[in-house]
């Protein structure tokens, strides 16, 4: 019987060893993630619809009304609005003619501009929606932004599956594609996804 248990133990012993050698030379995969963010369905309204926000903070994704738009200030990098002549428009806060057209709705008194955000932004035109929707890597991300490079400070007659490149206001590279735009005129609004570096 003894010598039954010493031979079992022998067994179990030397199958133990077998099965923890196998996988020695293999080494664990780590799964890939994306080193850019997404933010998926962002709503902005323009100067005369009060179901979104008209400011956008791609940090933070979040959006908030101008009326409120106090220490967010240097934070937003857009806003959204509608000018008869350039249609649908994202913009920097810090353009000049937004204390015009804010004011012009009764949304806010005084200088929209100060403490505002100065953006660059500016379309693609040679980067695709579809380019866009594959994007999963921040090396091609900022190389589309490369070709930006630019001192606009705003985007006009926006368009379904338009793409806008600038940075967000702690520097890190953003484009945005244009999924939709519903309404007319100031009541109009606006649907898009931004993709960012992490």
């Amino acid at each position: 019987m003894k010598q039954l248990r010493n031979i079992f133990a022998a067994m179990v012993l030397a199958t133990t060893i077998i099965a923890g050698c196998s996988d020695d030379d293999t080494v664990p995969v780590e799964p890939t993630t994306s080193n850019i963010l997404t933010h998926t369905n962002v709503n902005l309204a323009a100067q005369g619809n009060t179901v979104y926000g008209n400011l956008y903070d791609a940090d933070r994704d979040s959006t908030f009304r101008v009326q409120f738009y106090g220490r967010e200030r240097a934070l937003a990098e857009l806003i959204y609005f509608y000018d008869t002549a350039d249609k649908s428009v994202l913009a920097s806060p810090a353009l000049p003619k937004l204390t015009s057209v804010m004011n012009y709705s009764g949304y806010i008194s005084g200088d929209l501009m100060v403490g505002a955000h100065s953006s660059r932004l500016k379309k693609l035109t040679a980067f695709t929606a579809a380019q866009f929707d594959a994007l999963n890597d921040s090396t091609a991300l900022k190389s589309a932004y490369l070709s930006v490079n630019t001192s606009d400070d705003q985007v006009t007659n926006l368009a379904p599956n338009d793409v806008i490149g600038f940075l967000t206001s702690t520097g890190r590279t953003a484009l945005l594609k244009v999924v939709s735009i519903d309404g007319n005129g100031g009541a109009s609004s606006i649907n898009f996804t931004v993709k960012t570096e992490r």
